[in-house]
């Protein structure tokens, strides 16, 4: 999957957090700062924008944040720049990106589709037993 589809509602990986607020304000809900391990112990936090629009978030060195991870879990509006979001099809997934890197089966109503940028991130589109997308999650490093 190219980088530049990698984004829902016009905010991807590495995005700064004053640009997330230039687009939609301040967050509904900040959580705490921990130490996230991932990014050398560098200290993170979840940020929400209504109930379906989730960020996680990095604090640089340098007192920069950034997005690392995103979660759209409900037919909310915010889409890929291909028009993908939570309620399409994962026909239209596999119209716009071929075949996944890895499908997982969850509980047996749930099926994971994962999908591999050029880089380390990776998109997983969450289905129900109808193949509708439930949930569209960016994860910026495993």
């Amino acid at each position: 999957m190219p980088m530049d589809q990698a984004r829902i509602g016009g905010i991807g990986i590495g995005d700064s957090i004053d640009y997330v607020k230039s687009i939609y304000g301040e967050p509904t809900y900040v959580g705490q700062r921990g130490k996230n391990y991932l990014y050398d112990g560098l200290y993170a936090y979840d940020m929400t924008y209504g109930d379906s629009f989730k960020l996680s978030v990095v604090e640089n060195s340098d007192g920069t944040e950034e997005v690392i991870d995103i979660a759209s879990t409900a037919n909310n509006g915010l889409a890929m720049p291909c028009g993908i979001k939570v309620g399409s099809s994962i026909g239209e997934v596999y119209k716009n990106f071929g075949m996944p890197w890895r499908i997982n089966s969850a509980k047996s109503i749930e099926r994971n589709y994962v999908y591999r940028t050029q880089y380390s991130p990776k998109v997983v589109f969450t289905t129900n037993q109808q193949h509708t997308i439930t949930r569209i999650t960016i994860i910026g490093m495993e």
